[in-house]
């Protein structure tokens, strides 16, 4: 497994790396980073799928995302989005499996201006 640490001051914490292999033993193509929120974050590929995990300082899983289409999302959420945001263009769709919240779908839209 190659790593690729994008912030060259800060090296990835063995415990975390270790956190991280444990929970995805066959991810590959991993960058690490250090993101907005302070967590490490690994983005990586599993099964030809892109995700992007983070973890505390302290090897602490936080949440893992990945891209997804508006097709996947739940019907549920398909009809809500059409209802409430018919007439908003949507950037990106994110399937989030969190250690706090659960599962979650993260919509977001393009604004103007942004």
């Amino acid at each position: 497994m190659h790593f690729l640490l994008l912030h060259a001051a800060f090296a990835v914490p063995d415990e975390v790396e270790e956190a991280f292999k444990k929970q995805y033993p066959n991810a590959t193509e991993v960058e690490w980073e250090v993101d907005s929120n302070g967590y490490w974050e690994a983005s990586f590929e599993d099964d030809g799928t892109d995700y992007r995990a983070d973890f505390t300082t302290d090897a602490v899983w936080v949440e893992t995302e990945t891209s997804i289409e508006f097709e996947d999302l739940p019907d549920a959420v398909k009809v809500a989005v059409r209802e409430l945001y018919k007439d908003d263009e949507i950037s990106e769709i994110e399937k989030v499996d969190s250690s706090m919240r659960g599962q979650f779908f993260d919509v977001e839209f393009k604004r103007p201006g942004k």
